[in-house]
């Protein structure tokens, strides 16, 4: 029994003398960086999307068979200009109609240019009223004779009147004809609106269209760089401000571009606001293409800078001495990785970087890692 006690003491003491010697290694490992001076941009980043600046759809505004189209379905986008026919309806029955409206106006021109059966005979027959005019005043003939020849003379003036009117109307609606086929025709070819791509087309040739259908897309050849930020990155967003731009298909390449627009209006879904970028270059990119973009507010010379992953709210872990303490700081410019400390830390001190939210105060630390950046 004594044996065994002797025993248990002497684990316990061996247990405690290895507790000791070893508790050192048991610290945990604090990863940090050291208060540094330089300059940071003060900027925020967002997800990006290509867009084309313009874009139209194509649409037919007749019905009819489509005769041709300069892009297939699934076809090669293709340079265009502006008022360049992309489709072409059938206008067979068209062209007939507007050949014999041609032919009526050509018909129409030629009896304008006649003389009228009436007025031939009212000119003779004015002719006579002067005649009798001077015998009835010698009292050769009588007066009713007379009175008849006025009236004939007035029933082909009122003839000659509504021939005028009636061959007027007959010029008016052969015009309003040919103005109407002529419009139609023109509705028969669908114009590119603007230089720029034809895009997309979802007809061929001897497919049936309905008017309003929409028969594919033209986009501009200019692009924008769309982003969308949180409402709070606006703080300070203004045109004219500098960007860099990474899209997914050209690798870490880096293309400058300035804010063109600001949206003004959040959207109510996503909380999310949108702003536009134009780039420097005349790159042509493919319209949909995506990536991320810095948006650069403003550049601070000369300050202290921390790692933005150390700051927790509005404070961070210090380390000293193998012992961490949480301490408030107030911050300034701020980017992706980084953050400015306008107060709350000095030069060379060191902030732990690594999962700062998983230590407490006070708590002893193993030899900091300085984490690199």
């Amino acid at each position: 029994m004594t044996r065994k006690i002797l025993t248990l003491v002497l684990v316990v003491v061996v247990a405690v003398s290895v507790f000791w010697a070893f508790r050192n290694d048991w610290k945990t490992d604090a990863y940090v960086s050291l208060v540094r001076k330089g300059d940071i941009r003060d900027s925020v980043t967002g997800n990006v999307r290509v867009l084309a600046e313009f874009s139209y759809e194509l649409r037919s505004e007749a019905q009819g068979e489509v005769k041709s189209v300069s892009l297939l379905p699934f076809g090669k986008p293709i340079d265009v200009e502006a008022n360049q026919t992309l489709v072409q309806l059938d206008t067979e029955e068209l062209r007939r109609s507007l050949s014999q409206t041609l032919l009526d106006k050509k018909n129409y021109e030629d009896r304008r240019g006649a003389t009228s059966p009436a007025a031939i005979q009212l000119e003779l027959e004015e002719k006579e009223l002067k005649d009798l005019e001077v015998l009835a005043k010698e009292r050769s003939i009588a007066t009713i004779d007379l009175q008849k020849q006025q009236n004939l003379i007035l029933r082909l003036r009122a003839q000659l009147a509504q021939e005028k009117l009636e061959f007027e109307k007959e010029g008016n609606m052969l015009k309003k004809t040919l103005e109407n086929l002529e419009a139609r025709m023109q509705k028969t070819m669908v114009k590119s609106p603007i230089d720029g791509e034809f895009v997309s087309s979802s007809i061929a040739p001897g497919d049936m269209v309905m008017a309003s259908r929409v028969l594919g897309r033209v986009n501009s050849h200019s692009r924008l760089i769309e982003v969308s930020l949180n409402e709070e990155d606006f703080d300070g967003m203004k045109e004219g401000l500098s960007a860099g731009v990474t899209l997914f298909s050209f690798g870490n390449e880096v293309f400058g571009a300035k804010v063109d627009r600001l949206a003004s209006m959040v959207d109510p879904k996503t909380g999310r606001r949108k702003l536009y970028l134009r780039l420097d270059s005349e790159l042509k990119l493919p319209a949909g293409g995506a990536g991320r973009a810095e948006i650069i507010k403003s550049v601070r010379k000369q300050t202290l800078i921390i790692p933005r992953k150390a700051l927790i709210g509005n404070a961070v872990f210090v380390e000293s001495s193998g012992v961490i303490k949480l301490r408030e700081v107030r911050t300034g410019a701020k980017n992706l990785t980084e953050a400015e400390i306008l107060d709350g830390l000095e030069e060379k001190e060191r902030v732990v970087t690594r999962t700062p939210h998983l230590f407490r105060e006070g708590q002893s630390v193993r030899s900091s890692h300085v984490d690199p950046r």
